[in-house]
Parts: structure tokens; C-alpha cells; sequence
């Protein structure tokens, strides 16, 4: 038996299958970007170490270059919150999961520190795919 959704207008979606909709390939979209979110902010950890000898980073720096994609979460979740409000969820993830993927790329091929600084700042202002896919997985 396939559910059908409920809606309380009387679209063509509110009748429409559920598992002919699309909802599991968002929801696999969702997943994959949230786990290579998350193996991006674990990623810096693990390339600590040749970070400093490569770049001669000292301790503070180290906890600036650790920290700079936290600070740019909270204006990425303002930003992709009201742009997927106005554009549309599904379009802002796609989006985000696109820049996310250059900006990974461009953090593997930064030259100084100053510019790993500011990728990963741009990284972090990226995971507005995280308000994106909050809202997709949402049932409201």
C-alpha cells in the first residue's frame, strides 16, 4: 500500500505518492552533504600537524585555522535560512553543496595562511546547506 500525502490545499501534491516524489533521493542528497560536512570540519584536525610545519604555524595560529570555519556558521545558517525561505530549500542545497565542494577543493590548495583562513571562514559561511537541509527534512 503507498501512502499518499496530506495537505490542507487542494493541489496536485496533496494526492501525489510519496515514493514517487523525489523525497529519497533529497533525503540521501541531505545525508551525503552532512557527512562530508562534517569529515570537512574533522579533515583540518587530521592535517594539523603538516599544516604547521608547512606553513610554520604557531599555537594561536593553529586555534585560529581550527576555528575559522566555526565562525562562519552563524552568519551562513542567517543567510541560508532566508535565502532558501525566498528561493526555494531544495535549490539552496544544491547550491551550497556546489560551492561547499569548490571551497573543499580550494582549502587542499591554499598557499599561505591567510588564505586558509579565509577559506575555511567561507567554508564555514557555507553551511547554510545545514538550514537548507533542516527545512527539507522538516515536516512542517
Amino acid at each position: 500500500m503507498r501512502s499518499t500525502r496530506t495537505a490542507l490545499s487542494g493541489d496536485d501534491a496533496a494526492t501525489r505518492p510519496i515514493a514517487g516524489s523525489g523525497i529519497a533521493t533529497t533525503l540521501a542528497l541531505c545525508f551525503a552533504v552532512a557527512l562530508l560536512e562534517g569529515m570537512d570540519l574533522q579533515s583540518v584536525g587530521v592535517a594539523a600537524p603538516r599544516m604547521a610545519r608547512e606553513f610554520g604555524l604557531t599555537v594561536s595560529q593553529m586555534g585560529l585555522a581550527f576555528s575559522a570555519g566555526t565562525f562562519g556558521l552563524l552568519p551562513g545558517a542567517m543567510v541560508g535560512g532566508r535565502l532558501a525561505d525566498r528561493i526555494g530549500r531544495k535549490r539552496v542545497l544544491i547550491l551550497c553543496a556546489a560551492i561547499f565542494g569548490i571551497l573543499s577543493i580550494a582549502t587542499a590548495l591554499v598557499s599561505s595562511f591567510d588564505m586558509l583562513v579565509l577559506v575555511r571562514v567561507l567554508t564555514g559561511i557555507d553551511a547554510a546547506a545545514e538550514a537548507a537541509r533542516d527545512g527539507l527534512s522538516s515536516p512542517f
